[in-house]
C-alpha cells in the first residue's frame, strides 16, 4: 500500500494509539492539516514491566520526542488495557494528570487546550484478575471516563468520545470489529477539522489583539507629534 508523503506547510496532529487505531493508516493528509498515526497494540497509560507499551516512558523516546516537539496537536487514543488492570482513579490522578503536565511544561507550543486531546474509553467485556466481573469493569471505566472531564477544563484538555456501544465490539470483548474502523477514524478527523478551526480562531483573536494595541500606539504617537507641533509659545514681559 503507498501512503502520501508529509507536506511541510500543513500542520501535523500526531495520534498514539493502542490497538484501537490498529486499522488507520501510518498517514494521512486532509485540505487543512495531516494526520501521523502511531499505534501499538498493547499500549498502556503506564506500563512498568514494559517500558515500549507506557506512554509514560514512550513520550520520553526520542522518536516520539521528535514527532511532539514539531505537531500542531496530539490526541492520546489510550487506556483500554490499563483501564481492566488499574482503578480509574490510579489512572487518572498517578498518570493521566503526570504526563499532560509533563508535555506542557516541556513543549511550549501546546499550550491550548485544543492542543491536547484525550479519547474516552470504550465499553469492554474482557473481565481480568482486577475486575472479574463485566459490572465492576464496566463501572471502572465509567468512573475513568467521568474523571477525565472533570479533570480536563483544570488540565486544560480536549476530550474526544465516541459512539460505541456492546454491539460494536468483536466477540473477544476487547476490540471493536473492523468494519466499525471507519467510524472512529472520520470521528477523530472530524474533531481535528474543530480544533484546528479553534485554534485559529484563538490565533486569530490574539493577533487582532496586538494589532489593535499597536494601532492604539501609532495613534498616540501620532497625536502627542500633533500636540508637539501646536504648541503656543508667549513671550512674558518682565515687570
Amino acid at each position: 500500500m503507498i501512503y502520501e508523503q508529509p507536506i511541510q506547510n500543513l500542520p501535523e496532529y500526531f495520534v498514539l494509539s493502542d490497538s484501537r487505531g490498529k486499522y488507520f493508516p501510518p498517514y494521512h493528509r486532509a485540505d487543512q492539516y495531516q494526520l501521523i498515526i502511531k499505534s501499538i497494540s498493547g499500549l498502556q497509560w503506564n506500563n512498568p514491566w514494559q517500558q515500549e507499551l507506557s506512554v509514560k516512558n514512550l513520550i520520553d523516546s526520542t522518536s516520539i520526542k521528535s514527532i511532539i516537539s514539531t505537531c500542531a496537536g496530539i490526541i492520546f487514543m489510550v487506556g483500554t488495557n490499563s483501564i481492566r488492570s488499574w482503578s480509574a482513579s490510579e489512572i487518572i490522578e498517578d498518570i493521566v494528570i503526570h504526563i499532560t503536565q509533563s508535555i506542557r511544561s516541556t513543549y511550549d507550543h501546546l499550550n491550548c487546550k485544543t492542543d491536547i486531546s484525550i479519547c474516552t474509553i470504550f465499553p469492554c467485556l474482557k473481565t481480568s484478575a482486577r475486575f472479574l466481573t463485566s459490572n465492576l469493569l464496566t463501572s471502572n471505566i465509567n468512573d475513568y471516563n467521568t474523571k477525565l472531564y472533570d479533570i480536563s477544563n483544570t488540565l486544560n484538555f480536549t476530550i474526544i468520545n465516541f459512539p460505541i456501544t456492546i454491539s460494536h465490539l468483536n466477540v473477544d470483548g476487547l476490540h471493536i470489529r473492523a468494519k466499525h474502523t471507519s467510524l472512529i477514524f472520520n470521528i477523530i478527523l472530524d474533531n481535528i477539522t474543530c480544533l484546528l478551526n479553534k485554534t485559529n480562531k484563538i490565533k486569530n483573536s490574539q493577533r487582532s489583539s496586538e494589532a489593535k494595541s499597536r494601532r492604539n500606539k501609532r495613534v498616540h504617537q501620532r497625536q502627542k507629534q500633533q500636540q508637539q507641533s501646536h504648541i503656543i509659545f508667549r513671550l512674558v514681559d518682565t515687570i
